[in-house]
């Protein structure tokens, strides 16, 4: 499993780097794994595709021949599986850190301050190749490569892959969009709930 980012000096000229999973973080994702659920096209122009418009942050990773996005968004993360047939998987995590980012801890999170020191793989999952993006020593640091040949165009594939299925959704200033917008994050609310805690 791998992380791989865009670099863009200027623009003309972009640039990807690749560098591998932490195995604890890994470990983290299979054990997500057994909560995937299928993601039509359809729920996923009215969900998912919203996030990439938004401030949220989010990671890309190649595992085998799937893609898969991890999301700092409500409640937690979300990750969304991609496979090259256009096959989406997804689940809804909830922070290992319950008062992680100013949540509010529920009852059965039990007591935020026993959670103190630990490890906190959604955080680092989404924010380790998000820094490498702009900061070289970030990218020396997790080992970051320039990527080869294969792993540039499987990725290039997993985008045109997502940007065919998201092609009928408006984008900003175009009719319809707020009220997209709108809808798109309110079903995630609904579909997440308060997610599951690995």
């Amino acid at each position: 499993m791998q992380y791989i980012i865009q670099l863009c000096e200027d623009s003309d000229h972009m640039e990807w780097y690749a560098a591998p999973v932490e195995e604890s973080d890994s470990k983290y994702l299979d054990r997500a794994s057994g909560h995937f659920k299928p993601l039509s096209h359809e729920q996923y122009a009215h969900g998912f595709a919203v996030l990439f418009q938004t401030a949220a942050r989010y990671s890309y990773l190649l595992d085998d021949d799937s893609l898969l996005i991890c999301i700092e968004w409500e409640p937690g993360l979300l990750v969304l599986k991609v496979s090259l047939e256009g096959e989406l998987h997804w689940t809804a995590l909830r922070s290992p850190i319950p008062n992680f980012g100013g949540r509010v801890p529920l009852p059965e999170d039990g007591d935020p301050d026993a959670y103190e020191g630990l490890d906190n793989p959604q955080y680092s999952l989404v924010f380790t190749p998000w820094d490498a993006q702009f900061d070289h020593e970030d990218r020396e640091y997790y080992h970051f490569s320039p990527a080869d040949s294969r792993v540039v165009e499987l990725f290039k594939r997993f985008l045109a892959t997502l940007a065919s299925i998201g092609e009928s959704t408006p984008k900003h200033e175009q009719p319809g969009y707020d009220s997209w917008r709108s809808e798109c994050i309110e079903n995630l609310s609904q579909w997440s709930g308060v997610g599951v805690r690995l």
